[in-house]
């Protein structure tokens, strides 16, 4: 019995097997009645094309080539495309199959929209020619006609075809405006009608601005400038071989910025007139006259408030020999003996005055004021403001605390009005009272 059952069973097997190849791998969809299976219309690899031109009324508008590897515009002009518009436009055409032929042999395919003034585009892989011309939308779906041809049929394709048949130069063209890396960046000079402003850098993240005046710079901007210059994209082509660049504003170009770098290299550009809400501009050293966004100039623009360092001068805390502080109940000072801090002879409880430190070394400038405007920000009378002196052997650094408005509290120092957050005003007045309270209980202050 066992030995009938066990050829029954593996037949069985096999036949589920079967049944589940065929149904997975031996099906084909059936097409509707005058419907025909999708057929590539191209029947070209991407990577076969050689050359690709969109002609209008016998004539190239624009061609594209294939040279070492990489396509490049030869029609109207020679000029570098972006590589992923290039990419998808071949995978477009490549991937396009008809959804059905709607004439075998039409004796007059003007019927489809498709005549003499059609648009066109050719293929070109080694010596075999190809060429799609594109029709009238039909009557149902967001479909349009084509014809290939060396083919007498009428096809009816995917509406997505007709935006790739009607590509112009500026559509296909490198908006990109600096190709290559900048490499090492060591300087960069902005120029406005207003300012000059140069900065350099001193180590691997660090800069420094140089003029007009030195000051340590806030790296992380500066590396966000570069990026922006890196970045530059045109938003519309306008003139690649001006005969007169003063009519586009260019006779006192009103900003202009150069990037250096450690080759000594140099990248950047200037600009001219404002035209709604694009800006001509030239790359430096070259004739093209197109334009960029006004967003992206004032991106650039930066002032030697937005490059500078925001933090407050950089504190060496093993250097200070004596802190004072003073509001208007009268002043404190601070003496370092070793490594305590005294305050009338005796120690001071360390953690009071770290905490203080640690706000001024946290607060960052938000906004560089002239001192033209002490008095607007309360700074008529430095002998009526809190202030706190920070003193090493070789000076000392004094601040002054000036009008509050809102979260913001301007800080007069070095001759310069500086608007920070009140947290620091708040650990100033704290410090005062841990000290002043401490001193009377002698809790944290001891011989």
């Amino acid at each position: 019995m066992k030995k009938r059952f066990r050829p029954t069973l593996i037949a069985f097997v096999v036949l589920i097997l079967l049944l589940t190849y065929a149904n997975y791998y031996e099906t084909e969809e059936i097409p509707a009645p005058g419907m025909q299976k999708p057929q590539p219309i191209l029947n070209l690899n991407a990577d076969q094309i050689d050359a690709v031109s969109w002609v209008s009324k016998n004539a190239e508008t624009m061609r594209i080539a294939r040279k070492d590897g990489a396509f490049c515009m030869e029609i109207p002009g020679l000029h570098e495309i972006e590589a992923a518009e290039a990419s998808g436009i071949l995978e477009h055409f490549v991937q396009l199959k008809f959804e059905m032929v709607v004439a075998e042999n039409p004796s007059d395919p003007g019927q489809f929209g498709i005549t003499e003034n059609s648009p066109i585009v050719r293929f070109n892989s080694g010596e075999k020619v190809v060429e799609l011309k594109l029709g009238s939308k039909s009557p149902v779906g967001g479909s349009y006609y084509l014809m290939r041809a060396d083919d007498p049929r009428v096809f009816m394709v995917p509406g997505y075809i007709r935006g790739d048949f009607h590509k112009t130069p500026e559509n296909v063209r490198k908006r990109g405006i600096f190709s290559n890396p900048f490499g090492n960046p060591t300087s960069i000079e902005i120029q406005s009608r207003n300012s000059s402003l140069i900065v350099e850098k001193k180590e691997a993240i660090e800069w420094e601005v140089k003029s007009p005046k030195a000051l340590p710079a806030d790296g992380e901007m500066i590396a966000g400038l570069i990026q922006t210059l890196q970045n530059l994209r045109i938003s519309r082509f306008v003139e690649d071989d001006p005969k007169n660049p003063d009519e586009w504003g260019f006779a006192s170009s009103p900003f202009r910025i150069v990037l250096s770098n450690s080759a000594g290299q140099k990248y950047g550009i200037e600009t001219g007139e404002i035209s709604g809400n694009e800006t001509y501009f030239r790359v430096l050293g070259e004739k093209p006259i197109h334009a960029i966004l006004n967003s992206d100039v004032r991106d650039l623009n930066k002032t030697l408030s937005d490059l500078r360092a925001k933090s407050l001068p950089e504190l060496a805390r093993e250097q200070l020999v004596s802190l004072e502080l003073q509001d208007a109940s009268g002043s404190v000072k601070l003496i370092k003996r070793a490594k305590n801090w005294e305050m009338d002879g005796k120690i001071v409880e360390p953690s009071l005055v770290d905490s203080f430190l640690d706000f001024y070394d946290a607060t960052r400038a938000t906004q560089f004021i002239n001192a033209g405007q002490k008095d607007a920000n309360g700074f008529s009378d430095l002998e009526k403001c809190d202030y706190f002196a920070l003193n090493t052997s070789d000076g000392s650094m004094k601040f002054w605390f000036g009008e509050k408005q809102g979260v913001n509290q301007s800080v007069f120092h070095d001759n310069e009005i500086l608007v920070i957050k009140i947290e620091l005003h708040r650990a100033f007045i704290e410090l005062l009272q841990n000290l002043r309270n401490a001193n009377s209980e002698k809790k944290t202050i001891s011989d």
